[in-house]
């Protein structure tokens, strides 16, 4: 089976409720859809390097994304 064909068989079970095959699915295209996530943002006129409290990770008062973890701005 091709990648795009098991692409649509995950996505045809994801629709159903499958969270294993929508995890599948994340996990494969995860690079894609952050980019996606910052085009969009900069085409909004957003900063496309911007992340919301909420993504920031402990200490910031929100949680870390797990998909697309912020990075380690401390200093050396």
């Amino acid at each position: 089976m091709d990648s795009q064909a098991s692409d649509n068989a995950l996505a045809e079970r994801a629709a159903a409720g499958d969270d294993q095959a929508f995890a599948v699915l994340v996990r494969r295209h995860k690079e894609r859809l952050y980019r996606l996530l910052r085009h969009r943002r900069a085409r909004s006129g957003r900063d496309p390097s911007h992340r919301r409290a909420e993504d920031q990770g402990p200490g910031t008062g929100g949680r870390q994304h797990p998909l697309f973890p912020a990075p380690d701005h401390r200093p050396a």
